[in-house]
C-alpha cells in the first residue's frame, strides 16, 4: 500500500470525533473479510464489546449504531452495502432488526479495511485483527 493512501486514511481516522466511532471503525475492519458487514453483526459485536455502556435498551443501541454508521459514511470510510437479493444468504440480508433499506449493511473498501487492521494492531483497543487462529493444541497448557 502506498504511503500516501495510508497517510490519508490515517488522517481521516484521527479526525473522527469520539472513541465510539473510532472503535466501531476498527471493529468493522476486523470483521470485514470481503468488504460487507451486516448491521445485525455489528450490533452483536458492539454490544458484546460493551460499546453501548450507557444505553440500556435495544432500540437505543440500534439508534446509536445507525448514528455511528452515518458518521463513518459521511467521512467516506463506509459505503452503502449491497441490496438484499432476497435469497437470505447475502450479508445484505439482515436477519431481524434492520429492515429499513439503507440500514441493512455497510461496505468497506479493501484499502480502508487494510488500514483499519493496521491501526487496530497498533491502537490500544480491546480487539486485534488476527489472521491465523491457533489450533486446539496451541490452547493447552
Amino acid at each position: 500500500m502506498e504511503k500516501k493512501v495510508y497517510t490519508c486514511l490515517q488522517w481521516r481516522y484521527n479526525h473522527l470525533e469520539g472513541d465510539e466511532v473510532r472503535s466501531l471503525f476498527l471493529l468493522c475492519g476486523c470483521l470485514s473479510y470481503y468488504g460487507d458487514i451486516s448491521m445485525d453483526q455489528m450490533l452483536r459485536y458492539a454490544t458484546g464489546l460493551n460499546f453501548f455502556d450507557r444505553i440500556d435498551s435495544l432500540e437505543g443501541a440500534i439508534n446509536k449504531l445507525v448514528t455511528l454508521v452515518k458518521i463513518l459514511k459521511a467521512s467516506s470510510l463506509f459505503l452503502d452495502g449491497p441490496e438484499d437479493d432476497g435469497d437470505g444468504y447475502g450479508v445484505g440480508a439482515s436477519r431481524l432488526l434492520f429492515m429499513v433499506g439503507d440500514h441493512k449493511s455497510v461496505r468497506m473498501h479493501d484499502l480502508v479495511r487494510d488500514v483499519a487492521r493496521i491501526i487496530a494492531s497498533k491502537d490500544p483497543h480491546p480487539f486485534k485483527a488476527v489472521e491465523d487462529v491457533p489450533s486446539d493444541q496451541d490452547w493447552t497448557d
